[in-house]
């Protein structure tokens, strides 16, 4: 289970992810989310809302938002989480 999710939705994510960001993007979110799990140890797997929260801290907007447009796309993050901070 990766992002919190079934192996399915986690590849589409992984798919979409890969299909908008450049390699360097990829890199930098896979850095900062083993630094994020590194801290936090009671998180075995990252969610989708723990990997936007990584890649908002980073220095490239696009990141967060191709995470979060990912998580919709496969139905990993409900509509409503884009407009609701509650979610």
């Amino acid at each position: 289970m990766r992002y919190g999710v079934a192996p399915e939705k986690a590849e589409c994510v992984g798919d979409a992810l890969s299909d908008r960001l450049s390699v360097s993007q990829l890199q930098s979110l896979g850095r900062a989310a083993r630094a994020y799990q590194s801290i936090d140890r009671s998180n075995v797997s990252l969610t989708l809302f723990d990997l936007a929260r990584v890649a908002a801290e980073l220095r490239d907007p696009v990141i967060p938002i191709e995470i979060v447009r990912a998580g919709v796309k496969c139905a990993v993050l409900p509509v409503g989480a884009l407009f609701n901070p509650a979610y």
